[in-house]
């Protein structure tokens, strides 16, 4: 045995591959296609989700005498925010809200997420729903008992 047999023994046959592809091409096609279908069985049968961004500005108006030692655009000022925002009597309140209202009844599995712009006292607000009209609403109601509970 020399050296060109041990080449051919080792290489790669394209047309044995080109072979059994050709003959298991339906297999093959079959299962590409199964794949196609499934995946666009599960898109559209998703319900969309809708998200409400809203932004806030917070401070305290507090503005001359006190700005060197109350920074508004701190982190735990901020974070003190973020907290009433998640606090149970602004929850309660948007829930009076969204039982008086049209949304009585309904849940439209709403989430949300507070987070921090940084070096501005501006929080975001986003409200994932699968109801656009609701993620909205809801948005608006959290922002307007906020501000109430502030005052």
């Amino acid at each position: 045995m020399d050296a060109t047999d041990k080449v051919e023994e080792q290489g790669i046959d394209i047309k044995e591959y080109l072979f059994l592809i050709k003959k298991y091409k339906w297999i093959i096609a079959a299962s590409f296609f199964a794949c196609v279908l499934l995946t666009a069985l599960v898109v559209f049968s998703k319900k969309p989700v809708w998200r409400a961004v809203s932004k806030i500005q917070v401070g305290s108006g507090i503005r001359m005498p006190l700005r060197g030692t109350y920074q508004e655009t701190s982190g735990p000022y901020l974070r003190g925010q973020i907290e009433i925002f998640k606090s149970k009597t602004i929850r309660d309140a948007v829930e009076e809200k969204l039982r008086e209202g049209v949304w009585a009844n309904e849940h439209y599995g709403q989430k949300e997420n507070l987070s921090l712009l940084s070096n501005t006292g501006v929080i975001k607000i986003e409200i994932d729903s699968i109801n656009k009209k609701f993620a909205i609403f809801y948005s608006k109601t959290l922002i307007n008992e906020f501000i109430k509970f502030k005052r």
